[in-house]
């Protein structure tokens, strides 16, 4: 069963800030997380 680590998503959502296209990439963070909730 999949579990939302609050620390993991603060800490990817930091690295996704330095990509190229940080707001495409927080908002993948924020979908990943999405799902992840979902399916509990």
């Amino acid at each position: 069963m999949a579990y939302f680590d609050t620390d993991r998503f603060i800490e990817d959502c930091r690295s996704a800030l330095k990509e190229a296209s940080p707001q495409s990439a927080v908002r993948n963070e924020m979908t990943a997380a999405i799902l992840v909730v979902e399916k509990r």
